[in-house]
C-alpha cells in the first residue's frame, strides 16, 4: 500500500491529458474565453463534492466567511481563471 500513490499520480496525468484534449477541440468551435468557462462549470460539481466529503471525513463545519477568506477565495479564483485562459490560448 505504499506505493499506491504510483499508479494515481499515472492515472492523474493520464486524465489531464485528455482534458487538455478536449479542451483544445472545444475551442475550435468556442472562443478562448468560452472554453475556459466550460471548464470552470464543468468542474464544479466535482469540487463541491470533494468539498462535502472532506468536511464530512474530518467532522468540520462550513468555514467561517469573513472578507479575508472571501479575499483570498476571489484572488485564488482569479489566477485559475487566468491561468485556464491562457493555456487554453497557448493551444
Amino acid at each position: 500500500m505504499d506505493l499506491i500513490w504510483i499508479p494515481i499520480a499515472i492515472f492523474a496525468a493520464l486524465m489531464q491529458a485528455v482534458r487538455t484534449a478536449a479542451q483544445k477541440s472545444l475551442n475550435a468551435r468556442l472562443s478562448t474565453w468560452m472554453t475556459t468557462y466550460v471548464r470552470s462549470l464543468f468542474a464544479l460539481p466535482f469540487a463541491l463534492g470533494w468539498l462535502a466529503l472532506v468536511m464530512h471525513w474530518e467532522g468540520l463545519g462550513v468555514p467561517e466567511l469573513d472578507a479575508r477568506y472571501l479575499g483570498y477565495c476571489f484572488a485564488a479564483a482569479a489566477v485559475q481563471v487566468i491561468a485556464t485562459y491562457l493555456l487554453i490560448w497557448l493551444f
